[in-house]
C-alpha cells in the first residue's frame, strides 16, 4: 500500500513540475534589448512599437493619430537640441482622441531604469516593477506611472497633436540618467 501512495505522490509531483516548466512564462528582463536596430520602427513585445518623432518646421513634435493605437501604446523618440534623448508613450482612444505622457516614472525618475516597457498588456516600470492600463497615460498624476503631460501642453492638430520643443527642452532633465533602451 504504502508503494503504490509513494508511486502516486512522485506521479502528482513529476505532473506538476512539468506543468510548471511548460505553462509558467519565463521572466525575460531582456524584452527592450532584443529589440530590431532599425532606426524608423522597433519592436518592444507582440504589438508596441517604438518610432523616432516626426517634427514639423519649428521642431515641434507631431503625433499623427495614423501613427497610433489602441490597443497598445507607441513609443516615441525624441532627440533635444542639445542632443539629450527623450522618449514619450502614446495611446489612441476608440474616439480618436491622443493620450500622451513622457516615458518615464513619477516616482522612480532619476533611476536608470526610470521607463516603461510593454509586457502582458501592460506598461511596467522597469525599477519598481510597477503595472499600469493603458487607461493611465496622461490621465494619472502623482505616484508611480508614467509622467503627464498636461493638456495646455498639448495642442491639437488636423491629424494629432504637437508639443513644442521648447516644452520639451524645459523637461529633457527627467531623461538626465535614464539609460538607452
Amino acid at each position: 500500500m504504502k508503494n503504490k501512495i509513494l508511486i502516486i505522490v512522485t506521479i502528482v509531483v513529476v505532473i506538476i513540475a512539468v506543468c510548471v516548466i511548460v505553462f509558467i512564462p519565463k521572466n525575460n528582463d531582456n524584452g527592450a534589448k532584443n529589440e530590431a536596430t532599425s532606426d524608423v520602427k522597433k519592436t518592444i513585445s507582440n504589438t508596441a512599437k517604438k518610432i523616432e518623432a516626426d517634427l514639423n518646421e519649428n521642431g515641434d513634435v507631431e503625433v499623427l493619430l495614423d501613427k497610433l493605437d489602441t490597443k497598445s501604446p507607441t513609443f516615441i523618440t525624441y532627440t533635444s537640441e542639445k542632443g539629450n534623448k527623450m522618449e514619450l508613450v502614446a495611446v489612441k482612444d476608440s474616439s480618436d482622441n491622443i493620450d500622451i505622457a513622457f516615458n518615464t516614472c513619477q516616482v522612480c525618475n532619476g533611476s536608470p531604469k526610470a521607463y516603461f516597457v510593454w509586457q502582458n498588456n501592460k506598461l511596467v516600470c522597469k525599477n519598481c516593477g510597477n503595472t499600469f492600463s493603458l487607461k493611465t497615460i496622461g490621465q494619472s498624476s502623482g505616484g508611480c506611472n508614467p509622467m503627464t503631460i498636461s493638456d495646455s501642453e498639448v495642442t491639437k492638430i488636423e491629424n494629432g497633436i504637437q508639443i513644442s520643443k521648447v516644452f520639451l527642452s524645459d523637461n529633457e532633465n527627467l531623461f538626465t540618467n535614464v539609460e538607452e533602451h
